[in-house]
């Protein structure tokens, strides 16, 4: 079983989807920025909205999401597997 996770790019007014980046993050960092509740979601797999906050971290990793402009779009941290 693989899993994929990425950043996933919604238009604010309307949620269309406008794009997906793929990340290859550790799950120790994963939970660190989107602050997750271990108990809960301890391989983080759910899906998290991105805050301005999280978004600034994860920014310095994929620097791809700086032509993004976060007051127009909403980003979420998503995560599938595939076979």
């Amino acid at each position: 079983m693989k899993v994929i996770r990425e950043i996933a790019i919604y238009q604010k007014d309307g949620d269309k989807f406008i794009e997906s980046f793929e990340i290859d993050f550790s799950v120790d960092k994963l939970i660190k920025i989107l602050h997750v509740d271990i108990d809960e979601d301890p391989n983080v797999y759910k899906v998290y909205d991105l805050k301005k906050e999280q978004y600034s971290q994860i920014l310095k990793i994929v620097p791809n999401l700086k032509e993004i402009d976060f007051d127009n779009f909403e980003l979420f941290y998503e995560c599938f597997q595939v076979e």
